[in-house]
C-alpha cells in the first residue's frame, strides 16, 4: 500500500519561502534577528528585537501593507512584545500615518495590523504581517485576517520592500495580539514642610 501523501500547510510553505530567501542570499554572516512567535502564548524568543534596522524594516513592511490593503478609519498596529514602546511610537512617527495607533487598551477596539516575526540574514529580511478584516470583536479585539510574507532588501541601502505574497483570507493563524500597557505616571512630589521664622534663625532647634 502507498504512503499517503501529505500535503504541505500554509504555515510551512510560508517557512519554506523564507528558508529559500535565506539560503539564496548566500551569506554566512546571520545579523541575528529572528524571533520567533508562538501565537498561543504571544510571546516571542531571542532578544534581537533590538536590531538597529528594526525599525526600519517595519515602516517598509507596514507602508506596503497599510497602504495596499487600507482599513476605514483608525486603526492600531500590534508590534512584537519585545519592541519598547520608543520604538513602536518612532514606527509611527516614520510611517507619517495619522490614522495609525500603538495597540493599547484605550485603543483595542479599533482593527489591528499584526507583526507575526522579522527574519534578517545580511541584506536580506522577511516579515510575516497580518491584515484586519472586518471590525474586531468587542473587548478581545480579534478578528478575521489574512497574512502576508513581505521580502525586503537593505543593509547599507535603505530597506525596500521587494515582493509581498498574500495568502488567503483566514488561511495562517495570526499571533496573539500585543498590547502596549500606558506608561506609568511620573512620580509624586513630595511636599517640603513649611519652615517657621524661628527654624529658619535657629536650625539646629
Amino acid at each position: 500500500m502507498d504512503a499517503p501523501s501529505m500535503r504541505p500547510t500554509h504555515r510551512t510553505a510560508a517557512r519554506l519561502a523564507l528558508l529559500g530567501l535565506i539560503a539564496g542570499a548566500g551569506l554566512t554572516g546571520c545579523v541575528g534577528y529572528t524571533p520567533s512567535p508562538t501565537p498561543k502564548e504571544g510571546e516571542f524568543v531571542g532578544d534581537t528585537i533590538t536590531f538597529p534596522a528594526a525599525e526600519s524594516i517595519l515602516v517598509a513592511s507596514l507602508g506596503e501593507v497599510v497602504w495596499r490593503y487600507p482599513v476605514e478609519g483608525d486603526f492600531a498596529i500590534s508590534f512584537p512584545p519585545g519592541l519598547p514602546r520608543e520604538r513602536a511610537e518612532n514606527v509611527l512617527k516614520r510611517l507619517d500615518e495619522p490614522r495609525a495607533h500603538l495597540l493599547t487598551a484605550q485603543t483595542l477596539e479599533l482593527p489591528a495590523y499584526r507583526i507575526e516575526s522579522i527574519q534578517v540574514v545580511g541584506d536580506a529580511a522577511v516579515v510575516q504581517m497580518h491584515r484586519p478584516i472586518g471590525l474586531p470583536r468587542p473587548a478581545t479585539g480579534e478578528s478575521i485576517t489574512q497574512a502576508f510574507t513581505i521580502q525586503l532588501r537593505g543593509g547599507v541601502r535603505e530597506w525596500h520592500v521587494t515582493a509581498t505574497r498574500a495568502w488567503p483570507i483566514g488561511a495562517i493563524e495570526p499571533p496573539m495580539l500585543s498590547v502596549i500597557p500606558e506608561p506609568p505616571p511620573p512620580p509624586k512630589r513630595v511636599p517640603v514642610a513649611p519652615v517657621s521664622a524661628s527654624d529658619a534663625a535657629w536650625p539646629s532647634r
